[in-house]
């Protein structure tokens, strides 16, 4: 007979939530049905009563056989609700004769996440003692570090910061294990779960624009989408990437080697063909390059030492290569390193140059009660950014003037609008581009 097992989730609390939240969870069955095979085809999400809604969208469902276990991934996510904890249950509807459906229970305590302190270079670890999936701060002026917090993910690594969100992200891998890319609190250093990664990274990154870049074991380079996990295949580095790094005004990839010798170079990758150009040898010895990361003036650093010893702080050359020690940041393995710079909106509304106009998908999406909408210019334009409802009725005027070239930011808040949940559109207008997109609102 099929068996089941109850799950229970615990997140820590939320204060002073006034944002959309997303959680997301992992289950299956311990037991495969014999018979027929087992597969799940239906999901359905229920709190109790007098609680918001809760819905569920499903990521994956996949036949499990007498002779393979495969895993459902369900994606769960919640309009806004008063901090605290919520039970509620997972009805899942199968083709088994004997037990056709089951209800799993389940708690949940909303947390919200601090988006990044601005100013601040983080830094995230491995699994070295005392440092063990540590997110931590480092003064860029001696290469000290100082404790931020525990992520409960170890080792976490690569943590980046999302220029258009002001959002911190990492990955959690080990050998043998799947990929987790994870969000992190930029105040408390805590994590939470935001999808499986469908390839093992060996880093990660975002670009000026907001998309997530990774690079996979394989050497494959990927643009992931932060709310799926989906993956788009850009191109093939010709080296294994044991860091990564985006200039944000060229947009130029720096990238360290994962090799057994002469382990300190430093390369560019042709975002283009995926073909390498040496840029030079670091000059510290046979050791890996483990973070790298630029500050809004372009200037490079990173970070050298494995998980059994101290890592040091490095101010590298991007023309040579060569690394100059800056200090020691007092922590083992530091795996990951990203600036959010003094002011979050300057690198991407400033000091990029667009070739072309765009207009991004807005984030969150669903939400409740704000999302930011991005656009770019290539040039100076009269922009009008307007809000419509399904019937197309304006709903808002968010932007009706003279914008300068670059990349822009604008949320839109519901304040004292009252507007029902559902499928709104914005769209923009610059020159001769025009250009809807569309959102989802949940109450």
């Amino acid at each position: 007979s099929t068996a089941w097992e109850t799950v229970l989730l615990q997140f820590p609390d939320l204060s002073g939530n006034a944002d959309s939240v997303q959680f997301a969870f992992q289950f299956n069955s311990d037991q495969l049905v014999v018979d027929e095979g087992f597969f799940v085809d239906d999901f359905e999400i229920a709190t109790l009563p007098g609680i918001n809604s809760i819905y569920t969208s499903v990521r994956s469902g996949e036949l499990a056989t007498l002779n393979s276990s495969k895993d459902v991934d369900v994606t769960v996510n919640g309009a806004m609700l008063t901090p605290g904890f919520y039970d509620g249950g997972i009805t899942i509807i199968s083709n088994d004769f004997r037990k056709p459906s089951i209800t799993l229970p389940f708690t949940v305590n909303y947390i919200l996440l601090n988006k990044a302190v601005k100013g601040t270079l983080y830094a995230s670890t491995g699994r070295g003692a005392g440092s063990t999936g540590k997110v931590i701060k480092i003064n860029p002026l001696t290469g000290e570090g100082s404790d931020i917090g525990l992520s409960n993910f170890s080792p976490l690594r690569s943590i980046s910061f999302n220029p258009v969100t002001n959002e911190l992200f990492a990955y959690n891998y080990s050998l043998g294990l799947p990929t987790y890319v994870v969000n992190v609190d930029g105040e408390t250093g805590q994590a939470l779960y935001q999808f499986k990664s469908p390839v093992t990274l060996s880093a990660m990154t975002f670009d000026p624009s907001g998309d997530l870049i990774g690079v996979a074991s394989t050497q494959k380079v990927y643009k992931m989408d932060i709310a799926t996990g989906d993956t788009t295949y850009l191109v093939t580095s010709k080296i294994k990437v044991a860091a990564m790094a985006i200039e944000p005004s060229t947009e130029d990839v720096y990238v360290s080697i994962d090799a057994t010798s002469n382990k300190d170079r430093i390369y560019k990758i042709n975002k283009t063909t995926g073909d390498t150009i040496f840029v030079g040898n670091a000059g510290i010895g046979n050791n890996i390059i483990r973070a790298l990361a630029f500050d809004k003036n372009g200037d490079l650093y990173g970070a050298y030492g494995e998980e059994n010893v101290v890592s040091s702080f490095l101010k590298i050359d991007k023309t040579s290569g060569v690394a100059t020690v800056v200090g020691t940041t007092n922590y083992r393995g530091v795996f990951g390193m990203t600036f959010a710079p003094d002011s979050t909106t300057d690198v991407t509304s400033e000091e990029l140059n667009p070739t072309s106009y765009a207009l991004f998908n807005n984030y969150p999406n669903p939400f409740n009660p704000s999302t930011v909408i991005s656009y770019q210019l290539p040039q100076s334009s009269f922009v009008t950014l307007k809000v419509y409802d399904v019937l197309g009725n304006e709903v808002a005027t968010l932007v009706n003037e003279l914008q300068s070239a670059g990349v822009k930011n604008v949320t839109f808040k519901l304040k004292d609008k009252e507007l029902g949940s559902g499928i709104y559109f914005y769209q923009l207008k610059a020159g001769s581009f025009i250009q809807t997109n569309k959102m989802l609102l949940l109450k």
